[in-house]
């Protein structure tokens, strides 16, 4: 954790493998780093205390420094800048760093930012926020010669070290071999016999030149020089702290000077072994290093790399709250939660605060119990807006009008798999037909919602907001504050389904696996996997003997619809993995339905018949035709390919051409045809009214 604003204090810890599993590491050095007066102090997990490279006892005080040891097991540190440390030495070595309010939104590091938002803490020095774990640790690190370590999102007590493999990293230009017996070929031994080449000794594993090249220990690549700490004066950092476009905003701490390449001191270090001038710095993404100008695609944007930082353009990405499972939520501001109630809830409205009487829409939930474990399912969707009131359930949707508006406010689009429902004020439902509805609201919306789904105000800490305004903890207090029937029976503490059926863990954690394998990497630093696979695990427990197979395929659905929402598509499913099948649509003989995981781009349909769109409001896997030539227009409510199209009416309803038409007027007969909707006068058949 550093001071981002300004530079007045830096905390550093010491991360190192552990002595009893090279697997598993632990904090063994503190490192305290206060700029005027200069202090550094350093704790170390032995209970040695250093302070300007000098020992201290306890108690202490100078000033600046007040530190002491309450009882054997902690040492407290308390200083005049408002930065207090609690160490803890035993079991193992941890600390908890207390900032004054002051602080507040000022800070970076590991520890986050301090401002109350949960969303943005995985912010990187360059001010990029990424979701993948990996980049922000590795971007955070104090020592620049520290090597990047993957992090396995896994159960840690399914770890099994014996069946570990060895990995080890070596440097460009050479390559690991686990059998080296002979000495390795350098630039002075071509001019000069190298004595070590007759020593023998028993084969060894490490990283060796790759065929064709010789070592040298001094080999810089233009415009870096070497820096050979043995000739630089007591207190001189070499490569740990080269200064970098990925590390320029990190504070350095020096365990020891370390000796190598580093750029002269107007240019900085670009991440591939040369040096740039220091308007002109890479950018860091996913692993990969881009030049000053450049553009790469960062999930749906494009983004431009300038200076160090990346410049995107502006999407109009949604906000979304998701609902799926068995009782699994995540809010709008991105807070994950499992609540299992039985009743009917407010999921989102807009009827809060001062606007109660202002509202526009409400969408409700219709949970009922789903499994033997007491996992309750969104059975019924309910959507109001305005005068209409839009009802999903049993795969089916229905549509009413309860006042004197006439035209309905929804538009429908049927993608096999899903429905896509977008509305007049600008909110779009994906539904999955049976237990998962993700709702998405625009920028307009913020600080004006409220319900299960959150307040949407970019702080995930007071989601839990419940009906009369106030901000609790307790999940069940919060959920049952949004019940809509005072006679539902209470809802009560979850018992974790792997708990009540352990038999099932082991099967669900199996299957789950896959949205923490390679098959969904891309992903990963995209949409954090981890509690994704954590409610997979949950509902693949707590499903009933039979439904096995559609509990884990709708887990793993929402995970791959999560990162298609951000442009990153993943082919999961396989004739054994939750299989697609398309071929229901086909007619005997043809072969026009196919099964796309990203969608498709826009398409001819009878609403839009040119194919042209202005934007898509969401993506979303299923079955797609391939309509013919002689018949381009794929209609929705059929699903089916046609020649000519038919009529909407003012409801969204569907006629095909030659359809009667129910007319809210006894006087007129209505018919369907190609020119629209033609409605006569029913006694003398003139011709009255065209919609």
């Amino acid at each position: 954790m550093q001071l981002c604003t300004i530079s007045l204090f830096s905390v550093h810890g010491e991360i190192k493998s552990s002595n009893l599993n090279e697997f598993e590491t632990s904090l063994t050095k503190i490192v305290l780093i206060i700029k005027n007066p200069h202090l550094e102090l350093v704790i170390k997990n032995t209970g040695e205390i250093l302070l300007n490279s000098l020992n201290i006892e306890l108690p202490y005080e100078n000033g600046n420094l007040t530190i002491f040891e309450p009882s054997t097991f902690y040492i407290i540190v308390k200083t005049n800048i408002g930065v207090k440390l609690e160490i803890q030495l035993s079991p193992i070595m941890q600390v908890y760093i207390y900032l004054e309010s002051s602080y507040f939104d000022q800070v970076c590091g590991l520890c986050g930012n301090f401002n109350d938002k949960q969303v943005d803490d995985f912010i990187i020095p360059n001010g990029m926020f990424v979701q993948d774990l990996d980049t922000f640790t590795h971007s955070w690190r104090s020592e620049q010669t520290c090597r990047k370590v993957p992090t396995d999102v896994i159960d840690p007590c399914s770890i099994n070290i014996q069946k570990d493999k060895y990995i080890s990293t070596c440097p460009p230009s050479m390559t690991y071999r686990s059998n080296v017996y002979s000495c390795q070929p350098t630039c002075k031994s071509l001019s000069t016999p190298d004595i070590s080449c007759r020593v023998d000794f028993t084969p060894i594993d490490g990283c060796i030149c790759d065929e064709g090249l010789y070592l040298t220990p001094h080999d810089c690549i233009l415009p870096m020089v070497y820096f050979n700490c043995s000739l630089e004066p007591v207190g001189s950092t070499g490569i740990e702290c080269l200064n970098s476009c990925q590390n320029l905003n990190v504070d350095c701490y020096s365990n020891e000077c370390v000796s190598g390449c580093v750029c002269p001191k107007d240019m900085l270090a670009d991440g591939k072994g040369g040096c740039v001038p220091s308007d002109r710095c890479t950018c860091f993404y996913n692993d990969k290093i881009y030049n000053h100008n450049e553009v790469a695609k960062i999930g749906c944007n494009n983004c431009t790399c300038d200076n160090r930082k990346w410049v995107c353009d502006d999407q109009g990405a949604l906000a979304d709250c998701l609902i799926y499972g068995e009782g699994n939520y995540i809010t709008f501001d991105k807070r994950h939660y499992r609540y299992s109630g039985q009743c009917v809830y407010t999921l989102v409205q807009d009827y809060c605060g001062n606007d109660l009487q202002n509202g526009t829409f409400r969408i409700i939930s219709e949970n009922t119990e789903c499994s033997d474990t007491g996992s309750t399912c969104s059975k019924s969707i309910k959507v109001f807006l305005y005068d209409h009131i839009l009802q999903l359930s049993d795969g089916q949707v229905e549509l009413t009008d309860e006042g004197t508006v006439s035209e309905s406010p929804f538009q429908i689009k049927n993608t096999s798999l899903y429905l896509i429902i977008t509305t007049s004020n600008g909110l779009v439902l994906i539904w999955d037909k049976k237990t998962s509805l993700a709702i998405k609201i625009t920028g307009d919306f913020q600080h004006r919602v409220c319900g299960l789904c959150g307040n949407y105000d970019g702080n995930s800490n007071n989601d839990f907001n419940t009906r009369g305004q106030c901000t609790v903890e307790d999940v069940i207090e919060f959920g049952n504050s949004w019940k809509l029937l005072p006679s539902c029976p209470e809802t009560e503490i979850m018992v974790e389904p792997c708990e009540i059926n352990p038999h099932r863990k082991s099967w669900a954690q199996r299957q789950c696996g896959i949205i923490l394998s390679d098959s969904f990497k891309p992903c990963h630093s995209e949409v954090d996997p981890s509690s994704y696979y954590e409610a997979c695990v949950k509902d693949s427990c707590a499903c009933d003997e039979g439904g096995d197979c559609d509990c884990y395929c709708t887990a793993i659905a929402v995970y791959a619809q999560a990162c298609l929402s951000h442009c990153i598509c993943v082919d999961w499913r396989t004739p054994n993995r939750c299989p697609v099948f398309c071929d229901y649509y086909n007619e005997e003989g043809n072969c026009e339905w196919h099964y796309k995981p990203c969608g498709v781009n826009c398409m001819k349909t009878c609403r839009n018949p040119s194919g042209h769109c202005l934007s898509e409001p969401a993506k979303v896997e299923g079955c797609y035709p391939n309509c013919p030539e002689d018949q381009p227009f794929f209609e929705e409510t059929s699903m089916e390919c046609v020649a000519q199209c038919g009529c909407y009416d003012n409801m969204g309803y569907y006629y095909k051409p030659g359809d009667k038409i129910e007319s809210c007027n006894n006087c007129y007969v209505c018919e369907c045809t190609t020119d629209g909707i033609i409605c006569e006068y029913n006694v003398s058949g003139i011709l009255a009214e065209r919609y």
